[in-house]
């Protein structure tokens, strides 16, 4: 009954839907732990009449702990109850890579982008206390595991406010929006970003980015740290802005006028 520890080297021949194996020091050692791996209720659905509501009706027989054994180190947990884990398991680096390593590619084998991820996908895994770890950022659990997202203001999950405190990271948002827009990074002119408004950031998931103190709600101001203008456009940059939004509310006004003006008999 004392089969469900093996070496690190035995764990990793029978991880093989993901790299990174369970640290075996956090495994139960025996059939009388062996509720800890999960909720009662859970595996008197998943192996029938062998699982009573306190623990096993029987002595399993050694092709059964075998069977369990290979689920657990292969990965296949999502049936455990995330609350029953056994203690600190998920104080060990290796058992919270092994788990998002299965997360991520159950998730792109179903089509989904990782910067898609969010933290209702940890918990319908069961592991969404896993997230705890990593401030309930699904970026910063994934980061951790080791894959890079280069963009992750493009995908449902939410950028943690603090992924802006990185100058590299703000400049590297402002300027992949303006080359979204398509123009050109290369000799940009402060005229080429007038109509680059406050709502352009927000539409395209950079609301956390514009709104906070590092540009007080200013484009021009997330431009200038950016390169993309000088202090001196400033003066200019403000005036351009201001012609272009009254002409925009004239023109607004007009179609406004053409709409109420009654028909000609």
């Amino acid at each position: 009954m004392r089969r469900m520890v093996r070496s690190a080297s035995a764990n990793v021949a029978l991880g093989s839907t993901a790299s990174v194996a369970f640290s075996s020091d956090l495994m139960p050692t025996d059939s009388a732990n062996f509720r800890a791996l999960g909720s009662p209720r859970v595996l008197h659905r998943k192996y029938g009449s062998r699982f009573s509501k306190n623990g096993p009706c029987r002595a399993l027989s050694p092709d059964e702990i075998e069977a369990v054994e290979r689920k657990l180190l292969s990965g296949q947990y999502q049936w455990l109850g995330e609350k029953s884990m056994p203690p600190n398991f998920w104080e060990s680096r290796d058992n919270r890579v092994h788990a998002i390593n299965v997360l991520v590619e159950r998730a792109t084998r179903k089509g989904k982008h990782m910067e898609d991820i969010v933290p209702g996908d940890f918990v319908r895994d069961n592991i969404g206390y896993l997230l705890r770890k990593y401030y309930s950022s699904p970026l910063e659990a994934l980061e951790d595991a080791g894959f890079s997202i280069p963009y992750p203001w493009t995908g449902r999950a939410r950028v943690p406010a603090h992924y802006w405190e990185s100058k590299e990271n703000r400049v590297k948002a402002v300027r992949w929006l303006v080359a979204k827009l398509g123009k050109q990074l290369e000799g940009i002119s402060y005229l080429d970003l007038v109509d680059v408004a406050y709502h352009v950031f927000t539409d395209n998931g950079l609301s956390g980015l514009i709104r906070r103190s590092y540009y007080h709600g200013s484009p021009f101001a997330a431009f200038l740290e950016a390169e993309l203008v000088t202090e001196s456009d400033r003066a200019a940059f403000e005036k351009a802005v201001v012609e272009r939004m009254v002409k925009s509310l004239r023109n607004a006004n007009l179609r406004t006028k053409a709409q109420n003006q009654e028909p000609e008999a």
